[in-house]
């Protein structure tokens, strides 16, 4: 369950990082690009590793980190600002009103906690 959780860690602060730096002005766009990005993640990474015969569990977290550092950097190197959520709320919640983004957004939530077991 901590592997789980650390690598739903390493994830999500991937993406997310990636999503700031990708879209700094806009909210609902850097959400959504963060769930599209994790599931990329995900995909991308799979294919690197099981190319090398090193899909495991422990090649996935190494993996996952390897892709946080590099994000990281990239997002110091550029020093994106990051959202300001106070003042965005009433536009995320606007935004969420529409059912497909809704539809979107769970299903997106719902694919990242997926155990897959």
């Amino acid at each position: 369950m901590l592997t789980f959780a650390l690598a739903a860690g390493l994830l999500v602060a991937t993406a997310s990082t990636a999503a700031i730096t990708l879209f700094p002005r806009q909210v609902v766009a850097g959400l959504l690009a963060t769930g599209l990005l994790a599931f990329a993640e995900v995909v991308v990474l799979s294919f690197l590793l099981s190319l090398a015969g090193w899909l495991t569990r422990s090649g996935m977290l190494v993996g996952l980190g390897c892709f946080f550092l590099a994000v990281a950097a990239l997002a110091l190197r550029l020093q994106p600002t990051p959202w300001p959520l106070r003042n965005r709320a009433a536009e995320v919640r606007e935004a969420l009103r529409d059912p497909v983004l809704a539809v979107l957004v769970v299903t997106i939530g719902l694919s990242l906690t997926y155990p897959g077991r």
